[in-house]
């Protein structure tokens, strides 16, 4: 049953970890907004969207600018979720 536990605490953490990586990694927003502008000069999205995908990108990039050194920092439809999970197993031997 520890042994579960763990494995599960680990998971969890590791996920925690790689989703707090990707919401703050300005490298990865940038990437975002450079891929948008190659998508409208080729013609694969047009001017409304490449200007709603600038605006998020640009408020997120605000976002990790104003927080603080040890803050996270957690925008636009991103959620954090908990989840409380009880992986008791009862055997009857």
């Amino acid at each position: 049953m520890f042994v579960l536990d763990s494995f599960l605490g680990f998971v969890f953490r590791t996920i925690a970890t790689a989703v707090d990586e990707e919401l703050n990694d300005d490298t990865r927003l940038k990437q975002r907004l450079v891929e948008a502008q190659l998508a409208l000069e080729e013609g694969r999205i047009d001017e409304a969207e490449f200007a709603g995908v600038e605006r998020e990108v640009f408020e997120r990039l605000r976002a990790l600018r104003d927080a603080d050194a040890g803050g996270h920092v957690i925008g636009g439809d991103a959620r954090v979720v908990a989840a409380d999970i009880d992986a008791s197993v009862e055997h009857e031997d």
